[in-house]
């Protein structure tokens, strides 16, 4: 991938997960346009080559792949970044949508769905060994309730510790008579957010996705980027972060009702790309 300096060192991109299933249906649509290309064949480019290409078909494994990523690390290369708003512009070329593949670089949010979020935290408190026989009962009984419920339940006990920061009193009078034998209990029940991912869920040919949201100016912007839900340990724990992601432009009939009233396309994460920064040490004389 390109290469970018400042004047901290180089800074690069490392691919850390692919879609081990899509990745081939992409490498083999890729490399029939190039071999139309290399034939001579008459395809006429209205864009830069591999910007854009459909990849729906179906598709027989051939032979071993090499080192891992080394496709799709070259498959990124060929492949120009695009901006949601240039994405939306070949949408609205199309009379009729195609899917196809492109590469976006943008800042990622976890789009959290606080049902999910808020039981991912009861779970975990209901597994410190110190907790009352009395307070799983009661983490049980909110662990068990419909979304909707468990979500109006918590945010009903909400209040204000400081300016601008609220706490949860459902979460927090557990936390409290335990902060003292777990001091970094507060930041653990974050940790379990970041990890465990409890994001809004996108449903898509049979699969469940998890979601992400692009930062737009500070903002997100709701284009979905989303990633097999079996992707999630291979996933940054971070509430957000800054990736390359190849993918698929696709359309779903069926937005989760979180996202209704967003336009019905979104991101299919193909590869992740993360930045790395790393400096050249001097070397020792000779």
């Amino acid at each position: 991938m390109p290469e970018q300096r400042d004047c901290g060192g180089k800074i690069g991109y490392a691919a850390v997960w692919t879609d081990e299933n899509l990745i081939e249906k992409v490498l083999e649509q890729a490399e029939s346009f190039m071999e139309k290309l290399r034939d001579g064949s008459k395809v006429k480019l209205k864009v830069p080559i591999l910007d854009f290409i459909t990849y729906e078909y179906d598709y027989k494994g051939k032979g071993k792949r090499g080192i891992y990523f080394n496709r799709e690390v070259d498959l990124s290369r060929k492949i120009h970044i695009k901006t949601i708003p240039e994405l939306h512009k070949e949408i609205k070329k199309m009379a009729t949508f195609k899917p196809f593949i492109a590469q976006i670089e943008q800042n990622l949010i976890l789009a959290l769905h606080l049902p999910k979020m808020f039981r991912e935290q009861l779970m975990f408190l209901r597994q410190i060994p110190e907790i009352s026989a009395e307070s799983k009962k009661e983490l049980d009984e909110l662990i068990a309730l419909p979304d909707p419920t468990l979500q109006q339940k918590i945010l009903d006990s909400e209040y204000e510790v400081a300016p601008g920061q609220n706490q949860f009193a459902i979460i927090e009078n557990n936390v409290k008579p335990l902060i003292n034998t777990y001091p970094t209990l507060r930041q653990d029940l974050l940790g379990v957010v970041r990890k465990e991912k409890p994001t809004i869920r996108m449903s898509f040919r049979g699969g469940e996705y998890i979601t992400y949201f692009l930062e737009i100016e500070g903002k997100p912007e709701h284009f979905p980027v989303c990633f097999p839900v079996d992707a999630k340990y291979s996933l940054p724990n971070a509430s957000s972060f800054h990736a390359r992601v190849l993918g698929i432009v696709s359309f779903t009939p069926n937005p989760p009702l979180d996202l209704r009233g967003s336009p019905p396309f979104f991101f299919r994460a193909v590869s992740l790309f993360l930045p790395y920064q790393w400096k050249e040490l001097p070397r020792p004389p000779s």
